[in-house]
């Protein structure tokens, strides 16, 4: 099977990188999987998750783990993409209590801390009583991470169906239309 060169650079990397994990069992066809499921990963930032993951794991990783790697390394080339921490996150609500409280628009560095506090309600996060600040903290946490994964799951949706040839995206699409339009030939469920 012939590859593209970009694939084929992947693939040298990561056979090469098998030496640093002697335990791995991946065989030329689990490198090929990873090949194909990291398509949307240059070689350039695969060597560089690589070498990190050579030095901050025991076993060798996994497609997931590589793509963690990669996202770290683009948010620290480009802090744009840096998704903060519950920890940063509450960080920037307590900032805008101080700074804003709840007479004053606050301002985050991300969508995702925004909904959350709009979700919890900005008045209510800025009213809690000292003794009571845990809970509220313990709810921004449960509601950011909630928003945190939906966000991701969009992501790699997006990335998965980008990757798709335009006429399955249709037959998808359509499928999902039939799937989801109500069925005229089921019962009410009504006893008569």
């Amino acid at each position: 099977m012939k590859i593209s060169p970009e694939s084929d650079a992947k693939l040298k990397i990561l056979t090469a990188f098998l030496k640093a994990f002697p335990a791995s069992k991946l065989d030329k066809e689990g490198l090929f999987m990873y090949v194909v499921m990291l398509r949307d990963v240059s070689s350039t930032e695969l060597q560089l998750a690589m070498e990190k993951s050579v030095r901050s794991m025991k076993f060798y990783p996994s497609i997931s783990e590589i793509v963690e790697l990669v996202e770290s390394l683009r948010a620290a080339i480009d802090p744009s993409l840096h998704i903060p921490s519950v920890d940063e996150a509450w960080g920037e609500v307590v900032h805008e209590i101080q700074r804003a409280f709840p007479y004053k628009s606050p301002v985050f560095s991300t969508s995702a801390i925004a909904d959350t506090v709009k979700r919890m309600g900005w008045t209510m996060i800025c009213t809690t009583e000292e003794g009571n600040m845990n809970i509220t903290r313990a709810q921004f946490r449960d509601i950011y991470t909630s928003i945190l994964r939906r966000e991701k799951a969009k992501r790699e949706n997006d990335r998965l169906l980008a990757a798709l040839p335009k006429d399955a995206r249709e037959k998808l699409s359509s499928a999902i239309h039939v799937l989801a339009a109500p069925s005229h030939s089921m019962t009410s469920g009504r006893k008569e």
